[in-house]
């Protein structure tokens, strides 16, 4: 039972004496295995059919506005009118009103959680989230500054407007997630890009390794005057951005214009040195681990999709006063103690 007599879970007591429920033991136990079992699967579809779909339906409308009053915010210039009003006002107004909607979802999510449980269960979608909340007023105040003629400005401002489309791009790719096509399937490449993640430090190391040695070579073999005088960057920056192009499959040797014999020299049989390591085995490596991890994640996609959906679910269900959760226990009660038998007619 839930608190002031609602109906609720099925509780028992953990090792430690505290109450809990079997969703709750398998979230905390990573039991994802049990998952795939008939009874849990079915505990799962009814549980989204009675009030998690409309949980989700809400909160994906409420982001999907929010992120196109971003996106309105970011483009719209100051001084565009219609009639005798200004559009950035509407469009900020239609931010902050957006970002409410958002603001209470997190409230709603937060609500009986301790502050040290919240934070130490911190997942990186929710950290996504409260980074949302902090940017998007952050930007309607600073739009509506510049509609009101202000002058402040914040550096770095143009690049932090770009990064919050993205974010909150891939975020509204994580609510899409909940669809039984795309949710294992980004699960799976979820899986395989932190997989390569591990693999890029070793790849990382060796680039960093060959721009130094680049760099310093060239630094030492020829003035900075001369260099100067040449068409090419070679900068730090520019020597890792010529590196990354070779790594795309551009590989040239555009280089060595200009370059003395000796410097020349060196540069080349580093430059073939790192296409042989970097290119030629780490690149390919990765694309096999890609191949062979694949096969591996894609058999435990069904298990973690369900995994993050359940765990979604009983945030939905922590609202116990919400009408679809009070219907889903009670239609439970009525049933209790009943058993349904079918049997096959006899043939005449």
């Amino acid at each position: 039972m839930f608190p002031n007599g609602n109906c609720g879970p099925l509780q028992a007591r953990d090792k430690y004496g505290q109450l809990t429920t079997i969703e709750d033991l398998i979230i905390a136990n990573e039991c994802k295995a049990l998952l795939e079992t008939p009874i849990m699967l079915d505990l799962i579809d009814n549980k989204w059919k009675f009030f998690a779909s409309e949980v989700y339906k809400t909160r994906v409308a409420k982001y999907t506005l929010m992120l196109a009053a971003v996106f309105a915010t970011s483009v719209v210039e100051t001084g565009t009118k219609i009639g005798p009003i200004d559009v950035a006002y509407i469009v900020e107004a239609f931010a902050l009103a957006t970002w409410g909607l958002n603001l209470q979802v997190s409230v709603e999510a937060l609500r009986g959680v301790p502050l040290a449980k919240a934070v130490k269960e911190l997942t990186f979608l929710e950290a996504q989230d409260y980074f949302h909340l902090i940017a998007v007023p952050t930007l309607a105040v600073f739009r509506l500054s510049d509609a009101l003629g202000g002058s402040f400005e914040l550096p770095g401002l143009a690049f932090g407007v770009g990064l919050l489309q993205i974010s909150l791009s891939l975020r509204l790719l994580s609510y899409l997630s909940f669809s039984r096509a795309l949710g294992p399937l980004l699960v799976t490449v979820i899986a395989m890009l932190s997989d390569a993640l591990q693999f890029s430090a070793l790849l990382a190391i060796v680039f960093l390794g060959y721009a130094n040695g680049f760099y310093t070579l060239i630094h030492y073999g020829m003035s900075e005057a001369d260099l100067s005088a040449l068409d090419f960057d070679f900068s730090y920056t520019g020597i890792l951005t010529e590196m990354g192009i070779w790594l795309c499959g551009q590989a040239g040797l555009d280089v060595l214009d200009g370059l003395n014999s000796e410097t020349a020299i060196g540069v080349q049989l580093l430059f073939w040195t790192f296409l042989a390591s970097a290119y030629f085995v780490l690149l390919n490596l990765l694309i096999a681990i890609f191949n062979s991890t694949y096969e591996r994640i894609i058999a435990n996609s069904i298990p973690e999709w369900l995994y993050i959906k359940l765990r979604t679910m009983l945030e939905f269900e922590s609202d116990f006063k919400r009408a679809g959760v009070q219907k889903y226990y009670q239609e439970l009660s009525e049933r209790n103690a009943q058993r349904n038998v079918m049997q096959e007619r006899p043939k005449a």
